[in-house]
């Protein structure tokens, strides 16, 4: 893998001969035109790119034989074991990305500090759900950056973008870290679940994670199943037909909600030509597509070896339900959609929702763990808003700024480790730099992944927690005083 926009030519150079439009991903120079929020790759600092480069070369040979990973392939490219993940805003590479919060950490600060940050002066935020296991997290940033972490975060991962002023005035430089969150089983091999150490009934100590992801994905899954269970197919001869119980034969209006077939592309002339209407249901021959997919699949699943009710003197049914095993693939995401009345996912709290809408299908069809592919569905989106928030925003004109965006899973302890710490692993997506001067880049997942592996994992500013806390503890306490502005007199609190 190579960091393209790091090559020899000098950044500026490349952006002058380059078309100004967004189809490049190129921003103009900044000493011609103002800053604007980039669409994929913009401007960095020569000198910064130079130094980058510089820390890829030096360090690849050294980390591809300590790690064995193929020389110059670390994320996308790494692909052969675990294809890349197919989402809305990109292809989420799996293999040889994810890394343990204890080296994230660190290597984020130590790459901040490399592109110009002061030590001590850098104020973080996170961008985390509000659940209790995302607090490893922001213990190992207070312990690299020597500051609790300002917070952007809502439930679920949503970015609250109202809040960059506060934030950008706590520090000298800043660092933005979003991440939704998965949880992981590893006994089960299992996303979105978690056991959780705090609940008395062992029984119920599972739990989903996230809960806000799940809670928004509850009703769709059900809307599915029950989908899939009104339709049915069976071949006739040459053609394939399709039945469809009666309360599925709907087309969306701004009336409706639920789910939505696509009948043009699953029936060979939509709902005109019914070729046989039944008492709840009606029958239609199969598009061509559809039945081709349709007619392989019966004959490569065979039967369901599921009983088949028939009452006496009845024939056994020949149709086979979309919800019996092997069938429920064909019904793929071009071919249902899910639609909300718009005043029901308006507003901030409805965000989460309002986001993974569109995608819904896909996520629900796989072929990964619904829950993990609704957490990367709000990494990106969520990116993409916030980058295009901070890099026009006022509070961080003439400072560094760092927004990293990733997954976090969460590791679920063992019934013998439940006071063992929660543990954490990150899932890179993109990065965003924005120098003081106001030159910018995006790093894709690749770029992005090659850099954090370029630092190293040892932070010589990291703080001692423990021994600070144990300081503050042995140390004169303080008292508050209070001024009575009637008197002018002042009065000191006694404590315990």
């Amino acid at each position: 893998m190579s960091l393209t926009f790091l090559g020899s030519t000098p950044v500026l150079e490349k952006a002058a001969a380059a078309p100004l439009t967004a189809g490049h991903g190129v921003s103009l120079p900044v000493a011609q035109q103002p800053t604007a929020a980039p669409s994929s790759s913009t401007l960095v600092t020569a000198a910064t790119a130079t130094v980058v480069a510089t820390l890829v070369a030096n360090s690849r040979r050294q980390r591809n034989r300590a790690a064995k990973r193929p020389q110059g392939h670390i994320a996308r490219q790494c692909a052969g074991h675990i294809p890349p993940m197919p989402l809305p805003k990109g292809n989420v590479a799996l293999d040889y990305s994810m890394l343990d919060y204890r080296q994230f950490v660190p290597r984020l600060y130590n790459w901040c500090k490399q592109l110009g940050m002061t030590p001590g002066k850098i104020i973080p935020s996170t961008g985390h759900c509000a659940d209790e296991n995302q607090g490893y997290a922001a213990i190992l940033v207070l312990k690299h950056f020597a500051a609790y972490p300002f917070t952007h975060g809502y439930l679920g991962g949503i970015l609250a973008l109202d809040r960059h002023g506060p934030h950008a005035h706590h520090g000298k430089d800043a660092v933005i870290m979003h991440a939704p969150h998965v949880g992981y089983d590893p006994d089960s091999k299992k996303f979105g679940i978690y056991r959780r150490q705090q609940v008395q009934d062992a029984d119920h100590q599972f739990s989903t994670c996230c809960g806000a992801v799940d809670g928004n994905l509850a009703r769709y899954r059900a809307e599915y199943r029950e989908t899939l269970g009104q339709i049915s197919i069976r071949i006739e001869g040459d053609s394939v037909l399709c039945l469809f119980e009666n309360q599925i034969l709907r087309e969306a209006n701004a009336d409706n909600e639920g789910l939505f077939l696509n009948f043009d592309r699953l029936l060979e002339n939509g709902l005109a030509e019914p070729y046989e209407i039944r008492s709840n249901s009606q029958v239609f021959v199969a598009s061509e597509t559809f039945g081709a997919a349709a007619r392989a699949r019966l004959q490569q699943v065979g039967p369901s070896g599921r009983e088949k009710f028939a009452l006496p003197g009845q024939r056994p049914s020949a149709w086979t339900s979309l919800s019996e095993p092997g069938m429920k693939e064909l019904l793929e995401p071009s071919m249902f959609h899910f639609e909300r009345p718009h005043e029901s996912v308006e507003g901030e709290a409805k965000r989460l929702e309002r986001t993974l809408l569109p995608h819904m299908s896909s996520i629900l069809y796989g072929p990964h763990d619904d829950t993990l592919s609704a957490a990367l569905v709000i990494c990106q989106s969520e990116f993409d808003r916030m980058v295009h928030s901070v890099s026009t925003a006022d509070a961080y004109k003439g400072k560094n700024l760092v927004v990293v965006s990733g997954c976090n899973i969460d590791m679920s302890p063992s019934e013998s480790e439940m006071e063992a710490f929660p543990a954490t692993m990150y899932l890179p997506w993109a990065a965003y730099v924005k120098l003081a001067d106001g030159r910018q880049q995006v790093l894709e997942q690749s770029e992005f992944v090659e850099v954090l592996f370029a630092q190293s994992a040892t932070n010589p500013d990291a703080i001692d927690i423990e021994s600070g806390i144990a300081k503050l503890l042995g140390s004169e306490r303080q008292r508050v005083t209070f001024f009575d502005k009637s008197t002018g007199g002042e009065m000191i609190a006694k404590t315990l």
